[in-house]
């Protein structure tokens, strides 16, 4: 009898902390339209403006965001660009017309651009990912969902109850992007 009060107590102890690990705070969502339905459109998806440490990046995650927003069928049909953000113009205010512009000479009602803000490998160390990604509609221009999300992890000894570091590396920072990326397309 006293071991099933203590099971009991203990799992509504641990219920609420099991659920709040799932929870990401670091995933933000600054705008978005709440009667925005994506059924029967197309988006555009640009390679990511990728920081100086990770060039390659860019492409990556715009290719992953592609992958993963047709599993989801958010939107009836994707196209993406592989010209890397750098690359869409010269100066840094004329990207987005240029991505916009694009997006039109395609027939794309939405454009989906984005910014890595950090894309660093681990290896035993921490692996982190941050980014930032926009869907704007082509016809006016307007941002229809804006949000951020990032991710760390460390390498650790599973079967050694400390942080030792020294066995298990962390994820790769593309697999880590995966996570961070499901967890933005859930949002949009």
């Amino acid at each position: 009898m006293l071991n099933k009060l203590f099971f009991a107590f203990l799992s509504v102890l641990l219920l609420p902390a099991c659920a709040a690990m799932e929870k990401n705070p670091d995933l933000q969502v600054f705008a978005k339209k709440k009667d925005r339905n994506f059924k029967g459109s197309t988006v555009l998806i640009c390679s990511f403006s990728a920081p100086q440490h990770a060039p390659q990046s860019g492409p990556t995650i715009g290719r992953i965001f592609h992958e993963i927003l047709t599993q989801k069928k958010i939107f009836d049909r994707l196209e993406f660009d592989e010209t890397p953000w750098e690359k869409l113009a010269v100066e840094e205010k004329d990207r987005l017309p240029a991505a916009l512009a694009e997006a039109r000479k395609r027939s794309c009602d939405y454009v989906l651009v984005g910014e890595v803000l950090s894309f660093i490998e681990g290896g035993l160390n921490q692996t982190r990912v941050r980014l930032r990604c926009r869907v704007i509609s082509v016809s006016d221009a307007e941002t229809v969902f804006f949000a951020e999300n990032s991710r760390q992890e460390s390498g650790r000894d599973p079967s050694y109850p400390l942080d030792t570091r020294l066995v298990e590396p962390s994820p790769t920072a593309e697999a880590l992007a995966r996570r961070v990326i499901r967890e933005l397309a859930q949002k949009i």
